[in-house]
């Protein structure tokens, strides 16, 4: 039914919105979404032009309808990567103009602003994009200085590129200072690395905003095993294993493969035999996306049961 469902029509969202966690499972919930409602909402802001007058803003209110039940990382890249990039790419064009009319784009300005919800406009890496517009309009009416134009590409964004970018954020960010020496040089050398004006490799460069822009020699791994070491977690490859042509590994007793910078975790039942387990990764089951911050309290709660798991579990 999902397939050929349009953003516009809102009965999805009032089938789906009372089976939001904790009535659902939450993983479950969340790779649902992912797979069938948040590729239709790209290509929904793809397609919306921003223009000077006369704004649609359906594609955008159609997008804010799932803001309550979509999770706001996702959310949020949403907006930064498939709309922004375009909305600035218009004043800039606008600002250019030789017959631009600065009190007509302070209005657009101070109109799109007060078309976003608080969690929008309060988070940093959006802020930081009215600021860059802000300082565009500053320097277009400032005769002395060249028109404003763009500090990185702004073709090389989108809500995959902004998603990849905030995901390192938070797990550079959870990992804070190591807890040891090894874990805390590691995570100066790469927050060293990472940490640049924004316009390094063209990836998330957004000015001045320090994003996390990752060498190239520094992998989504790399990161997993600095929150591992920080919260005292055993990290460790399954020789022999894999999952989907991925190697899997024990992420404090609970098996995981790393598939474009998201972690798949199998939380199924530990007490299941073997052949059962064996069974299910075959027919696909078992696996799927979590976040590390749930993977972790899964763990720390015990999550984990023996059996036939991960001590004598499957090779």
């Amino acid at each position: 039914v999902l397939q050929a469902w349009h953003p516009s029509d809102s009965s999805a969202h009032l089938i789906l919105s009372p089976w939001a966690p904790p009535v659902f499972d939450p993983r479950s919930f969340e790779a649902l979404l992912l797979q069938s409602i948040l590729p239709k909402l790209v290509a929904a802001l793809r397609a919306l032009p921003i223009v000077p007058q006369n704004q649609d803003l359906q594609p955008l209110e159609w997008c804010f309808a799932w803001s309550d039940i979509l999770p706001p990382l996702h959310f949020l890249s949403l907006l930064e990567g498939e709309l922004f990039p375009n909305w600035l790419q218009v004043l800039y064009s606008w600002l250019q103009s030789p017959t631009a009319d600065f009190a007509e784009v302070a209005d657009w300005f101070e109109g799109w602003k007060g078309v976003f919800p608080p969690q929008v406009i309060n988070d940093t890496r959006i802020a930081h994009h009215f600021t860059l517009a802000l300082e565009a309009m500053s320097q277009a009416m400032d005769p002395s200085l060249p028109p404003p134009s763009p500090a990185f590409p702004l073709t090389h964004i989108s809500y995959m590129s902004v998603l990849e970018d905030r995901r390192r954020e938070l797990v550079l960010h959870a990992a804070g200072p190591a807890s040891n020496g090894m874990a805390r040089d590691r995570t100066q050398s790469i927050a060293a690395g990472f940490m640049g004006d924004g316009t390094a490799a063209g990836i998330g460069g957004y000015g001045r905003h320090p994003t996390v822009v990752p060498p190239q020699h520094i992998s989504f791994k790399d990161l997993v095993e600095i929150f591992c070491e920080k919260h005292g977690v055993l990290f460790l490859p399954k020789p022999g294993r894999t999952e989907h042509g991925r190697q899997v590994y024990s992420f404090g007793g609970v098996s995981v493969y790393m598939d474009n910078d998201v972690v798949f975790a199998d939380l199924s039942n530990g007490g299941m035999s073997r052949e059962a387990r064996e069974n299910e990764r075959k027919e696909g089951m078992g696996y799927a996306p979590i976040a590390l911050e749930s993977l972790l309290q899964h763990v720390q709660s015990g999550g984990v049961r023996g059996g036939g798991g991960e001590g004598g579990g499957r090779r």
